[in-house]
């Protein structure tokens, strides 16, 4: 057998990592390993369930895929035919177990929740993405009063000059290293003779200047100062000695000694002052953590972050982890990882117990396995906590074996050789890649422009000239803000564009507007009013518009369909729509003013055709046709980190306070920040490794004359290969006579397929139905007449009043139905997604009961009754093989004067 029990890929950009992953999962699967005891691991949910529906798909039709069955056979060194004779075995098994392919946030949650009460925690916690900052701020200013704590934070502020909210977020940071990095109490030193020190020297200094008859204007100013700040500041003090021009007529050796005298009584300042500051973290960070706990208790809510330091705490601290990790380890018996290159310490630290355990050989009674991928020069997370290190440490410690991936799936030949020529000599250890058939396809364009914009859009019309469309196209951007600038500007020039970002709803400007408007009729402070008159171009009498908006015993959904049709912030924009939506959950506004921040809503994108523009971080494991990369719009903004953090490999040596030119005096300051300055070159280098690798046929690069993000890659104009005309395709555009005829409801893949046309009424009318369930909140009159107003806010333009308040009607009876209100006391998952066939589907309404669930198919007419019954016991027989338990169809008819249900037989496989 060729399956090795611990093995890694490096894995260059489009070179078929994902493949090698499912011939792994796979392999083991015709080992007879179960599912259940498989954990495959990614850091997106998105990478996740590509993951599963790749294995999927592969497994139900692995004769079709002639390498995947080629590779597995040769792994496990038996036969094709073998294989395939499994597979039906093999299937069954997988679809029984219950597969362990998920995020490794994911993961860490199903730990917390296990052994939630070992940090006294509810397991039925909600888990968001971002913490509620202004929450913690508060519990945790109090904490540090209750701790005595206040006098010492404001001391810290004051060194850094840092404000509340800034050296929140320092804390933060300071509590996640304090994992890899305790902070030690280090003895004082006698700052007051240190301080006395300096100035004796600089006197000297200033002494010998002063008194020489051939001083300049520029030296005697230069030695003038008010306090040891200035000193620091000089321009002379980065200098190795002070035998230079501005200096030279009054020069003497004592000033010299007195120079390098100076520079050790700075240097010894700064570390007394370092010292100062995190001889007060212990207790700071203690205060830190007790707030949190505090507010995750109060609020039982945990955000990401929250879950990794808990579960460390919990596998790493705990006096019972070896039984805990016991626990986990008799579930787990193979570990796959994805994307290793991102994989923070603290995570990696989590894993290590388990991986001990599965290479160690302890257990050789017991097959277990350990594999992973990733790619070096992919790594773009430092800045989150990935330390590319990991990558080679792992393989040498545990004696992982790597192989390298170099052949290029993705890009043309003339990209992939355009790529090794930029980046072999500028990234260590770069390893060529090899195009899959070295022709002469592909095409690069490298242009320098004061225009970006501009030139951008001419790159964009020019694909339009060879007839490509613009969904083939991709943008990608340094920032989020460049995006919303690159769409806007393009909108403008009717090019239609959309953002794929990160960037959050809230920044969206017409909702950052909306949001100070909320602020301010909370607060009643002006600074609000201000900023939200930023974000609205017409002139209002806005003090007395805003009286005239109703904050009392009113749903913040409302509140903001107020101050959006007062001020005519177009209501028929889908980012305003959005924000709509996603206010369900907040029960008044002051509900939403502090918790707000934690909303991850994102700016619409999906459902608008045109250019996709998204930032270079979000395009990582992506890949389009077209790519054009456009340079920072505005400056690099300069780094205003608090601390330099210096690794050794993967072990964090020591962490400095980051003080001005305290590289000019302190040797040790200035290796850290020079290995500081050389990894944010290699964040950067990698970066845009990540951008030229996205691009399959074209990749444009438009770069600007002077501060330039290319830079470093010193790229000259260029331009390679040529694109040839796409065949235009024509459509003839079909006639049909229209009639009225309610819609079948869902967004299910098109499992039935009406036979006759139905007019843009019908249309209308069952997409809005459809939509008002979906977005009841619950089941309620409250909640209905919300789904309603939501639903009208999309819909008006198309329904008359009639038709919505036949759907008002339709509705009020469903829930007011006895038969509906016991099919609903579960827990209610709404357009429940499910894979089956390689395809994903989705439910219009799934119940999980204890030992059975309910799955109901919404339909507005009993026409093709034949078909929905068909459709229905598909998905019952799908959830059954997927969740293992007795599944209860129904169809539900929606009709305009009753409910109809029917029943489909109970199913279990």
């Amino acid at each position: 057998m060729n399956f090795k029990q611990s093995l890694a890929y490096e894995a260059s950009a489009g070179s078929g990592k994902t493949f090698k992953l499912v011939v792994r999962y796979l392999s083991l699967l015709f080992m007879d390993e179960d599912a259940s005891k498989i954990l495959a691991l990614t850091f997106t949910n998105k990478a996740a369930n590509e993951m599963y529906v790749r294995i999927l798909e592969t497994l139900q039709h692995l004769e079709k895929y002639e390498y995947q069955l080629k590779e597995i056979a040769q792994t496990l060194n038996v036969s094709k035919e073998f294989i395939l004779d499994k597979k039906a075995e093999v299937l069954e098994r997988f679809f029984k177990s219950s597969a362990q392919i998920m995020t490794i946030d994911k993961f860490f949650v199903s730990i917390l929740r296990t052994f939630s009460l070992q940090l006294g925690l509810s397991d039925d916690f909600e888990v968001t993405a971002n913490e509620d900052d202004l929450y913690l701020l508060i519990s945790f200013l109090e904490q540090s009063q209750i701790d005595g704590q206040l006098d010492s934070i404001v001391q810290n502020s004051l060194i850094k000059k840092q404000k509340l909210d800034d050296i929140l977020m320092q804390y933060k940071r300071l509590y996640i290293k304090s994992k890899e990095y305790p902070f030690k109490q280090k003895e004082k030193g006698d700052i007051e003779t240190i301080k006395n020190n300096i100035i004796e020297n600089m006197e000297i200094i200033k002494k010998i200047i002063t008194s020489c008859p051939n001083a300049s204007k520029t030296a005697l100013k230069s030695v003038e100062y008010d306090s040891i700040d200035d000193i620091i500041a000089k321009s002379w003090i980065t200098r190795d000695d002070l035998n230079y021009r501005t200096f030279s007529k009054c020069f003497t050796d004592e000033m010299d000694q007195a120079f390098i005298a100076l520079k050790e009584a700075l240097r010894k300042q700064a570390i007394e002052i370092e010292n100062g500051y995190f001889n007060t973290l212990n207790t700071i960070i203690n205060s830190y953590k007790t707030a949190k706990m505090k507010l995750i208790k109060n609020k039982n809510s945990v955000s990401f972050d929250d879950i990794t330091m808990m579960v460390y705490t919990l596998l790493k601290e705990k006096k019972d982890r070896e039984y805990l990790y016991f626990r986990l380890d008799s579930n787990i018996d193979h570990i796959l990882l994805d994307e290793f290159q991102d994989t923070s310490i603290i995570q990696f630290n989590i894993f290590t117990p388990l991986l001990d355990e599965i290479l160690s050989g302890i257990n050789a009674q017991v097959f277990k396995s350990f594999f992973y991928v990733g790619d070096i020069k992919q790594s773009i997370y430092r800045f989150r906590g990935g330390n590319s290190a990991l990558f080679h440490y792992v393989a040498k410690h545990y004696s992982v074996e790597v192989a390298i991936l170099d052949v290029n799936y993705r890009s043309d030949a003339n990209i992939v050789h355009f790529v090794n020529r930029v980046f072999k000599d500028r990234i260590e250890n770069y390893k060529e890649q090899k195009p899959l058939k070295d022709d002469n396809k592909g095409f690069v364009e490298i242009k320098t422009t004061d225009n970006l914009l501009e030139d951008l859009h001419q790159s964009i019309c020019f694909l339009q000239t060879k007839n490509i469309q613009l969904e083939k196209m991709a943008i990608l951007c340094s920032t989020n803000a460049d995006g919303l600038a690159i769409e806007k500007y393009l909108n403008e020039a009717k090019i239609k564009a959309y953002t794929q970002t990160t960037a959050s709803l809230l920044k969206h400007p017409t909702i950052n507007g909306i949001i100070n408007a909320l602020k301010y009729l909370y607060f009643k402070q002006k600074i609000y009013l201000e900023a939200f008159k930023t974000f609205v171009a017409k002139k209002y009498n806005y003090i007395q518009d805003f009286e005239n908006i109703h904050i009392n015993n009113q749903e913040v959904y409302f509140i903001v369909k107020q101050i959006v049709d007062t001020f005519e912030l177009f209501f028929d924009d889908i980012n305003i729509f959005n924000f709509l939506q996603s206010l369900a959950k907040y029960k008044d506004l002051e509900q939403f003013i502090y918790e707000h921040t934690r909303l991850d809503a994102t700016i619409a994108s999906a459902d608008i055709k045109g250019v996709k523009i998204l930032t270079v971080h979000k395009s990582k494991g992506l890949e389009f046709e077209y790519v054009m990369i456009l340079d920072r719009l505005g400056k690099s903004p300069p780094n205003r980190s608090t601390f330099i953090e210096q690794y050794d490999g993967v072990k964090l040596k020591h962490i400095y306070l980051r003080m001005k030119n305290r590289q000019y005096y302190d040797e040790f300051y200035n290796r850290a920040l020079k290995s500081e300055e050389k990894e944010q070159t290699i964040d950067s280098l990698n970066a845009l490794y990540v951008a030229f690798t996205r691009a399959q046929k074209a990749l444009f690069v438009l770069q600007k004359e002077k501060g330039s993000e290319f830079s470093i890659l010193n790229i000259s104009d260029q331009q390679i290969g040529n694109i040839k005309p796409l065949e235009q395709k024509t459509t003839v555009e079909k006639k049909h006579i229209f009639s009225y005829e309610p819609l079948s409801l869902g967004v299910q893949n098109n499992f039935i397929k009406e036979e006759e046309s139905v007019d843009r009424n019908a249309l209308y009318f069952g997409n809005a139905l459809h939509f008002t369930l979906e977005m009841l909140n619950d089941y309620s009159q409250k909640g209905l007449l919300s789904a309603i107003e939501m639903m009208k806010n999309k819909f008006s333009h198309a329904l008359n009043e009639n038709e919505i308040d036949d759907i008002k009607n339709r509705i009020n009876l469903f829930i007011q139905n006895d038969e509906i209100k016991l099919f609903l006391q579960g827990t209610i998952y709404k357009e429940y997604p499910f894979v089956y066939d390689g395809k994903i589907k989705y439910i219009d309404l799934a119940i999980k009961h204890k030992d059975h669930w309910v799955i109901i198919d919404y339909k507005s007419s009993t026409k093709f009754s034949h078909k929905h019954k068909e459709q229905i016991n598909f998905y019952a027989k799908a959830v059954s093989e997927i969740e293992q338990m007795k599944v209860y169809p129904f169809v539900v008819y929606l009709l305009a004067d009753k409910i109809e249900i029917r029943k489909e037989a109970p199913l279990k496989i």
